[in-house]
């Protein structure tokens, strides 16, 4: 199910407040039948209490703020939940979702301490993709290290702080890590050091990276630097399927020496 109703709809007057409340609610009266569901709903518009169980809900893709609180306890009563993308926004609380049981999870507008905060919750995540928004926040490095021993597939964008005084790679252990992509800037500094000591640290076989937008040069770096990992490319995994390679530069003769 495809639930979507967005700002500009109701701005419009295509969807006015007493009906949307009407389509909701007959939508929330029918969700022990759910397996997939899409819900993205305006700020203004809460979505309806659900009643739990929810015995069928497989996957979860959310673009919803209001109401979250009111679809937690039907969540936790979600056996078979396994995927969940949300876009986080202001006010949307992570206490919602059943992380332990998840295995894969999108996640994009996440604050520093959320992402922490969820991968420290998450241990059976085989595949994980966050988009993260490292806002003006002084975020403590986690009491402990985060260990996802199931995880093969990482997605890692976004943004850091210059003065962070803490690695991000060097927070987690991921033994069963295949296959990585991360943004440069989130390496800190220090790219080639920090994907040695993860993999070390992990034990992990990794087979495929991906930075993207690496010069020549450095990508080169790369592969002198790591050449037990079967593939380094500067290019992006699809962000809604992690296990394909979309916008791959292979003409890499093509470059400029000045790159």
């Amino acid at each position: 199910m495809d639930l979507q109703i967005d700002d500009d709809m109701e701005r419009s007057g295509n969807t006015d407040p007493a009906t949307l409340d009407l389509f909701t609610h007959a939508i929330a009266a029918h969700s022990a039948r759910w397996e997939y569901l899409r819900l993205c709903l305006p700020d203004v518009h809460p979505f309806p209490s659900i009643g739990p169980p929810l015995p069928f809900l497989r996957e979860l893709t959310m673009d919803l703020v209001n109401g979250t609180d009111s679809i937690r306890e039907a969540l936790h009563a979600a056996p078979l939940l396994r995927t969940v993308a949300v876009q986080f926004s202001p006010g949307h609380c992570i206490s919602v979702y059943p992380w332990t049981q998840l295995t894969t999870f999108f996640g994009y507008g996440l604050l520093a301490h959320e992402c922490v905060d969820i991968l420290t919750q998450a241990i059976n995540l085989v595949k994980c993709n966050v988009d993260l928004d490292w806002a003006d926040e002084d975020v403590s490095p986690p009491s402990r290290n985060i260990t996802l021993p199931y995880l093969s597939t990482l997605i890692l964008r976004g943004c850091i702080p210059d003065d962070l005084p803490w690695k991000l790679l060097d927070i987690f252990t991921l033994p069963a890590l295949q296959k990585l992509e991360i943004d440069e800037e989130l390496l800190q500094g220090d790219p080639i050091g920090l994907l040695k000591s993860l993999i070390s640290r992990s034990k992990c076989h990794m087979r495929e990276l991906y930075v993207p937008d690496l010069d020549r040069r450095s990508l080169e770096k790369y592969r002198l630097a790591l050449p037990a990992v079967g593939s380094i490319a500067r290019a992006k995994l699809d962000q809604f399927n992690p296990w394909v390679v979309v916008d791959e530069m292979t003409d890499y003769d093509s470059d400029s020496d000045s790159d």
